[in-house]
């Protein structure tokens, strides 16, 4: 308990530290360099305090699930965090503990990040350690299995353990499930568009971890950002120590498979609850597009700038129809994603779905004020700089920019092409991705919403047993 109160502290207190140090680090790019074996790593110096951090990002996760083994990649980067061949995984804890340093390990869907806090004086031992979890953990070795145990926050549990329960609380959390279908449903035709199951995490074996292990987690396809105190050189010689000689082949990177459209398509899911959730998705730019600038300050007028915003002045503000409401746009890197949300009483799920498809056939037919514009521009250049909140912020915005082959500039030049945004273009751009008859529409909400929505909106799909 006080060696995890150590971790703790020395965590706030790198996150404070790189925070203050953050202003010194803009607009000057980190110093890139490569390692023996290929692995690109772009660094920050930081020598406010005797730190260092590290991640490891690497091309693979739940994109790469074989067919009926899905949660396989949650897994398997979850059990690369459980011992290694030098270091089991009782003595990787305490070994931690003992010099407070910090391993863990995020999986998302294209990627997942393997990230390492340390003080300057742990760093050989640390990056050992680090290299270690990466090329060598138990999962790919013999006397290391799924039946194992171990402490969570949560009790002793095994992983499929761990993976079930979050599966079975997921029909009891009426936002994750109606986004976990949107996305699903948006994506169809794709491996994003298949979900883990109960059936799926029974069905994977050690060997299935070991497989996906071997094909995503190799040199070709991590890349590292890091900041800290320490010199470049000295940190490419490290790492080259720790990392250099490691090789491996795996899976070659290709692109992702194009979704097929939803082309208007309505679903519901019937959920015995006071509120409906409302989701309403388009396709939309991919971040690397010259259409990504303009759809940006789209999406923020729609519904992304809060109360500003024309869902929330019309939905919330003007009728107190939504608990909340809003936009989203995730800048994929092969495809962008635009979702429109509201939370309302279930008596208000009809008026609230009409007057969100009034709003958003009034900004592709009528277009957005210069007044819209310039508020949304001012707001989008006071935040930008918060993208760049700590020198290892820019670190990993470097490494991003290398890892989806986006434009040097990028960043660089990114509030530049925000200005040069002007409202003619904006509507040209709002009337070629916020189109109905592109456009996905998925409600969860009580059986009689469903009753009314197909008296008044035609076909509907109802997704049954909560898609399970």
């Amino acid at each position: 308990m006080k060696s995890t109160r150590i971790i703790f502290a020395f965590l706030l207190l790198l996150l404070a530290v790189e925070a203050n140090a953050a202003n010194a680090s803009l607009g000057k790019a980190p110093e890139r360099f490569v390692l023996d074996n290929g692995i690109p790593v772009h660094f920050v110096a930081n020598n406010e305090l005797p730190l260092l951090r590290v991640a490891v990002i690497v091309r693979g996760g739940s994109v790469n699930d074989p067919e009926g083994l899905e949660g396989t990649a949650g897994l398997m980067f979850s059990a690369m965090r459980l011992g290694t061949s030098t270091y089991p995984v009782q003595d990787i804890d305490n070994r931690l503990d003992a010099l407070a340093i910090d391993i863990s390990i995020t999986t998302g869907e294209e990627y997942s990040i393997i990230e390492l806090a340390t003080l300057k004086e742990n760093v050989d031992e640390a990056l050992n350690i680090l290299a270690s979890v990466i090329t060598e953990p138990s999962v790919v070795t013999s006397g290391w299995s799924l039946t194992n145990r171990f402490k969570t926050n949560k009790g002793i549990a095994t992983l499929k353990e761990i993976s079930k329960d979050n599966i079975r609380r997921l029909k009891d959390n009426q936002q994750a499930l109606v986004i976990k279908h949107f996305s699903r449903l948006m994506y169809n035709g794709t491996n994003r568009q298949r979900m883990a199951s109960l059936k799926s995490i029974d069905a994977i074996t050690k060997s299935d971890l070991a497989s996906l292990y071997k094909g995503v987690v190799t040199p070709r396809r991590i890349q590292i950002a890091a900041s800290g105190a320490i010199s470049a050189a000295e940190l490419q010689r490290k790492l080259n120590g720790a990392l250099g000689g490691w090789q491996a082949t795996g899976f070659a990177i290709t692109a992702e498979k194009m979704p097929a459209k939803p082309n208007g398509a309505v679903y519901f899911i019937v959920k015995d609850s006071p509120q409906s959730i409302i989701v309403k998705g388009f396709w939309a730019p991919r971040k690397a597009s010259e259409h990504a600038y303009d759809f940006e300050i789209i999406n923020n007028i729609i519904g992304g700038e809060g109360h500003i915003s024309r869902l929330f002045r019309q939905i919330r503000t003007e009728h107190g129809y939504a608990y909340a409401t809003g936009s989203f746009y995730r800048q994929g890197y092969e495809l962008g994603l635009m979702g429109v949300y509201a939370f309302v009483r279930a008596e208000n799920t009809i008026p609230v779905l009409e007057m969100i498809n009034k709003i958003l056939a009034g900004s592709r037919e009528e277009g957005f004020s210069s007044e819209e514009v310039t508020i949304t521009k001012n707001s989008i250049r006071n935040r930008f700089v918060f993208t760049f909140a700590s020198p290892f912020d820019l670190a990993m915005k470097f490494a991003e920019i290398e890892y989806a082959n986006l434009p040097a500039d990028f960043y660089t030049g990114y509030l530049k092409r925000i200005e040069a945004v002007d409202e003619a273009k904006m509507r040209e751009v709002a009337a070629t991705y916020i189109s109905e008859q592109e456009a996905l529409t998925i409600i969860i909400g009580p059986q009689e919403q469903l009753t009314k929505l197909q008296e008044t909106h035609g076909k509907i799909t109802v997704i049954e047993g909560n898609g399970y």
